[in-house]
């Protein structure tokens, strides 16, 4: 009342008493839909006035009441239209607490949100629709609005909704729709990360219904590649805790092999971009054998150069970035910088970090990226028949190493190998002739189209009565084997240290990348466009 004037107070007394005598639900079917309109135009007041109005609209279809006993009402099993007033609701009430400054000083309700979502989750006759938006909504109140209690790192009580929350989550992981599914997979998500700091208590939860190792199922089974893709993440935050990952573990032991088995063979770009997201995470977060880390070294090559989804190259450079980072600390770095001392892993003695020092832990450095196959990807990457973008994130990662090694003079002390390429570009084309060896899994995946063109024979001279069994029996044996991950790139020749500071110090590359971009802007405006109409 304080916000209004007495004319406005009237007419709104006067409109309630009008809304009384119509069909109140398609009043505020309508009602609703028109707030969905103004949901974006708002200022944080009116956001919060219209977030507390939709909150007790939302709270009248909670099954319970105050006391956590079920209301004595009429069955709506049936009232899709009811489900639907609900669904807009819950739309509008996600949208204002993701966009607007929704906080429980001005709206306290927000505290009480979860809970009230949670419980109308018990209903039977929600929509597909609903139930997703119920678990976003969830997700945010889980990320932004925990109760005090849980601020204070306390403890969910038991029963209540939050101590609830992997229950929730393992029952929609199961659900027949994949939306729901994948929406399971984001709250799952939310409270892996939020468990790995802000509080660690959700990982009983997440340990005792076996999240982690249910999203792992739900990565390689999944039949669609958006929730393969969620789960993915899932196991990407995990590998942050030692509990979490140790209990994945048991149930797949050879979880690093699959991962590198989806990146290699998934199909789906989105899937094998997720995976590699997860390595990135794995090679931070989990102690790898060194045979390991030099398959993933190779697979990451192969990833860079070849994958044709321009999105897992970029996070593939995101690994490369990651393996320098940690070759320039396990050298003593720290935040960009050497110290004056460090302690040595292979003499166990404190260790004076002169320029001659740095120098020769830096070149060790370069030796090592270069061994491994990571100058070679920059160097390819930055030629010119790359695309923009992947060209640009190479040529940053590269920068940002030679502007370490200049700090510290490393070039000056750089020398050719007698039997190395003269130049980059000679050391490309026998990358091009030599380098890019077919690995078996080719030879294996020509055998199985063969196998598949004798099915399509079979169909053509079967006779109708065995035709279906036969089909059967030759499919099947077309992937009887297990999958081996095999590399389609075999690295014969690598970029040494003095080819890759020689190369970013001899070209322009910024100005190559710039006109690229400029040829890319151009071929998208109107002129261009009007162009290709009218056949210029």
């Amino acid at each position: 009342m304080n916000t209004t004037c007495e004319h406005t107070a009237r007419t709104a007394y006067a409109l309630r008493d009008l809304m009384l005598q119509l069909d109140t639900q398609s009043v505020t079917l309508q009602s609703v839909k028109r707030l969905t309109c103004l949901k974006n135009h708002l200022n944080d007041d009116q956001a919060n006035l219209v977030f507390q109005a939709l909150f007790y609209v939302l709270k009248e279809y909670d099954p319970l009441d105050e006391n956590g006993d079920m209301k004595a009402e009429p069955s709506y099993d049936d009232d899709q239209e009811k489900v639907l007033v609900m669904t807009y609701v819950l739309d509008t009430l996600l949208s204002l607490v993701k966009n607007y400054n929704i906080n429980w000083q001005e709206s306290l309700e927000v505290i009480c949100l979860h809970t009230v979502v949670y419980n109308i989750l018990k209903r039977t006759n929600l929509s597909c629709k609903f139930v997703v938006t119920a678990l976003n909504v969830i997700s945010i109140t889980v990320k932004k609005f925990l109760p005090p209690n849980l601020s204070l790192l306390m403890e969910s009580k038991p029963g209540s909704t939050m101590h609830e929350l992997g229950k929730l989550i393992y029952i929609k992981m199961h659900d027949l729709n994949w939306e729901v599914r994948d929406s399971a997979l984001e709250l799952l998500y939310v409270v892996t990360d939020i468990s790995f700091i802000k509080f660690p208590p959700f990982q009983k939860q997440i340990l005792s219904n076996k999240l982690i190792n249910m999203a792992t199922t739900m990565a390689l089974n999944d039949h669609e590649f958006y929730v393969r893709a969620s789960a993915l993440r899932c196991i990407g935050a995990a590998s942050k805790m030692s509990p979490l990952w140790e209990q994945l573990k048991i149930d797949y032991p050879n979880i690093q092999e699959l991962l590198l088995t989806i990146l290699a063979n998934n199909p789906e770009g989105i899937v094998r971009k997720e995976a590699c997201n997860v390595l990135c995470d794995v090679y931070q977060n989990v102690k790898m054998t060194p045979n390991f880390r030099a398959i993933i070294y190779d697979h990451m090559v192969c990833a860079a150069l070849s994958d044709f989804h321009w999105e897992v190259q970029i996070t593939a450079l995101k690994f490369w970035k990651i393996v320098i980072q940690s070759f320039l600390n396990d050298q003593g770095m720290l935040d960009g910088t050497f110290p004056p001392v460090t302690f040595s892993r292979e003499t166990r003695k404190i260790v004076t970090l002169n320029d001659k020092e740095i120098q020769r832990r830096l070149s060790r450095i370069l030796d090592e990226l270069s061994s491994i196959g990571c100058l070679t990807v920059l160097v390819k990457l930055l030629h010119e028949d790359t695309e923009v973008d992947i060209m640009d994130a190479a040529l940053s990662l590269s920068m940002e190493l030679l502007d370490t090694l200049d700090k510290y003079k490393v070039p000056e002390n750089l020398k050719p190998n007698e039997n190395d390429p003269k130049s980059v570009d000679e050391l490309l084309k026998q990358i091009k002739l030599d380098n890019y060896v077919p690995s078996n899994g080719d030879i294996d995946e020509a055998e199985n189209l063969a196998k598949s063109d004798n099915v399509i024979e079979g169909i053509l001279k079967a006779d109708d009565i065995n035709l279906l069994a036969s089909i059967y029996e030759r499919h099947m044996s077309l992937d009887t084997d297990e999958t081996e991950t095999k590399n389609k790139i075999k690295l014969l020749k690598f970029v040494t240290p003095y080819l890759f500071v020689t190369f970013l110090k001899t070209n322009d590359l910024k100005q190559i990348i710039e006109q690229k971009k400029n040829w890319k802007d151009g071929i998208k405006s109107l002129s261009s466009l009007l162009d290709d109409v009218l056949g210029i």
